[in-house]
């Protein structure tokens, strides 16, 4: 038996949940904004009330890799890295992209041909993107990608599924010639409810992180702004 604390941070929605093998078996989360710093510890000690579970009885720590909020990855990181050396348990880091993925899947069934493409807003007319297969092998790079009207053009022998937080732009940018072969699901978003089998997957492969090292995949490097009320000239 693996039991597995799986943390989400990389969105708006910070969210916890444990796993035995591939089952989940609690799992919790918040939807407050900009609030991953102050709920994420009382998420997590709530959940180990709620299942009866003892954090000694985790026998590893998975966390969204990234990419996705440069705030929010560095909160979850910086958490399971604290309760990793006090637990003395490994980091295993998960695929954002491909948390999302497995959350279609849980939905819908598709044919065989079918690629998936999550987005992750990246602000203006750019995300952070993909293409997986059904069996959740990646075909392409995870990039930043500037949405245009021949930006799939190359897929057109296959149906696409579109989600996530990008998904939204790019369904309105190409509201007067939507391709046939395009499916678009609203309200996709990753969680640690969607993590479980792909964080027991890395653990039975071995696949951990070095915790002292770990960074998450931020993609692009992270420019503080100066407040409009704040600038000085």
């Amino acid at each position: 038996m693996t039991l597995i604390l799986n943390i989400e941070t990389s969105g708006e929605v910070c969210s916890v949940a444990i796993s035995e093998n591939e089952k989940l078996i609690a799992v919790d989360q918040t939807n407050e904004k900009n609030s991953h710093s102050t709920k994420l510890a009382p998420l997590t000690n709530d959940i180990f009330k709620k299942s009866g579970i003892k954090p000694a009885q985790i026998n590893a720590i998975a966390i969204s890799r990234g990419p996705g909020s440069y705030t929010g990855l560095r909160i979850g990181a910086s958490f399971a890295k604290g309760l990793c050396y006090s637990l003395n348990i490994p980091l295993i880091a998960v695929d954002t992209l491909m948390i999302m993925c497995v959350r279609v899947l849980q939905m819908r069934v598709f044919n065989s041909q079918t690629l998936l493409c999550p987005m992750i807003d990246a602000r203006r007319m750019e995300v952070y993107t993909a293409m997986y297969d059904l069996s959740l092998i990646r075909k392409t790079e995870i990039s930043p990608l500037i949405l245009n009207e021949n930006a799939f053009e190359q897929y057109e022998n296959n149906d696409i599924v579109f989600f996530g937080t990008g998904m939204n732009k790019w369904q309105e940018y190409i509201s007067k010639n939507i391709m046939p072969n395009f499916i678009f699901i609203p309200d996709i978003y990753p969680t640690a409810e969607s993590m479980a089998e792909l964080s027991y997957s890395l653990f039975n492969k071995k696949k951990f992180e070095n915790t002292a090292y770990f960074e998450p995949f931020y993609l692009k490097e992270f420019i503080a702004g100066i407040p409009t009320k704040n600038k000085l000239f």
